[in-house]
């Protein structure tokens, strides 16, 4: 309502012939809705990186829960085992037990379906066949 009163005046300020009467109004217009886009997409902006950041936050939860899950299934059949062999006196066979559990702990697993980044290798940039042919004389 506000907007569409300050279009009027501004045509009602410039009654000087219709032309600047109505150029007057279409430069009031276009510069109003010129602010509202930018403040809309301003808002558009925050609301999006408010998304980005609880997605980001969801994400992290569940790779947390995930890695607990995977480490308690490691530590947990080791443990029962090592309490077993605790019970028969095989304490040779607990500590080899036990580090090949901590080895098997350490380990990061791949995320099911997440693809194994390589490094590609880098050739040796001192090796002459590395240079372009015409550097090498």
């Amino acid at each position: 309502m506000l907007f569409c009163a300050v279009v009027a005046a501004a045509g009602l300020l410039n009654t000087a012939d219709a032309y600047t009467c109505v150029n007057a109004m279409v430069n009031a217009l276009t510069q109003g809705l010129v602010l509202f886009g930018v403040t809309r997409l301003n808002d558009l902006r925050t609301q999006l990186h408010a998304a980005r950041h609880e997605l980001a936050e969801a994400s992290v939860a569940e790779e947390r829960e995930r890695a607990s899950r995977d480490l308690e299934s490691v530590l947990g059949s080791s443990l029962s085992a090592i309490i077993t062999l605790a019970a028969q006196g095989r304490t040779g066979d607990i500590l080899t037990l036990a580090r090949r559990a901590a080895a098997r702990a350490r380990q990061a697993p791949p995320r099911p379906g997440a693809a194994v980044f390589r490094r590609p290798h880098a050739p040796d940039w001192r090796s002459p066949s590395w240079w372009p042919r015409t550097w090498v004389s």
